[in-house]
C-alpha cells in the first residue's frame, strides 16, 4: 500500500522568500535536531521546529533558533509554507518521511540525509538536497546552497512538488 500524499491545490509561488529553515517532528536523539541546530548556528539562519516541544535542549539563548506551536488546525501547512527549506536530519534508517513528502507537495524544497528511505524520497539536486549522515559541515554546505541560489530554490521546490504529484498523490495510487 503506497504512502498518499495530498497535493494542495495550490504550490508556494516563489520557496526562496522563505523566511528560515524548517524541521517538523519529534524531539527524539535519532531525528538529529541537534545536528541541524548546529549546522544553523553555523550558518547564523534562522531555523523554526515544529515538534512535540515548545523547547529543545539544543538551542541556545543566542541561537536564532525557535519552537513553533503547530497543534492549531492548519498550523503545520502555514508552517512548511513559510519556510525557505524543510531539513529531515535523521540519524537512523527511516521507511518514509511524512513531513518531506509534506513539504515538498507545497513547493518547499527539501535536504535530506544519505540513509534509510530518504535517497529514494528525494533525488539529489533534482527533488532536494542529500547530505551525508550526521555530517554537520555537508549539512550546514547544502543549507547554504538552497539559502543562497534563488533560482536552485525554486527549481528544488517546482521538482519536489512534481515529484508527489506523480507518485504519491491519490489519484495516482489509488
Amino acid at each position: 500500500i503506497p504512502c498518499v500524499v495530498q497535493t494542495p491545490p495550490e504550490n508556494v509561488d516563489d520557496p526562496s522568500t522563505g523566511t528560515y529553515v524548517a524541521y517538523a517532528g519529534r524531539f527524539v536523539p535519532e531525528k538529529g535536531v541537534e545536528v541541524l541546530v548546529e549546522a544553523c548556528r553555523m550558518l547564523g539562519l534562522p531555523l523554526r521546529l515544529a515538534g512535540d516541544s515548545l523547547s529543545h535542549p539544543a538551542i541556545l539563548p543566542t541561537d536564532d533558533a525557535s519552537c513553533v506551536d503547530t497543534s492549531a488546525e492548519g498550523s503545520l501547512v502555514e508552517f512548511y509554507r513559510g519556510a525557505r527549506v524543510l531539513v529531515v536530519a535523521s540519524l537512523w534508517e527511516e521507511t518514509f518521511a511524512c513531513v518531506l513528502s509534506e513539504a515538498k507537495s507545497h513547493g518547499i524544497p527539501v535536504i535530506a540525509p544519505r540513509i534509510g528511505a530518504m535517497p529514494d524520497l528525494v533525488k539529489d539536486d533534482d527533488t532536494g538536497l542529500l547530505f551525508e549522515t550526521g555530517n554537520v559541515k555537508d549539512l550546514a554546505e547544502k543549507i547554504r546552497r538552497v539559502w543562497d541560489d534563488s533560482t536552485l530554490c525554486r527549481r528544488l521546490g517546482a521538482a519536489g512538488r512534481r515529484d508527489i504529484q506523480n507518485k504519491l498523490n491519490e489519484d495516482v495510487c489509488f
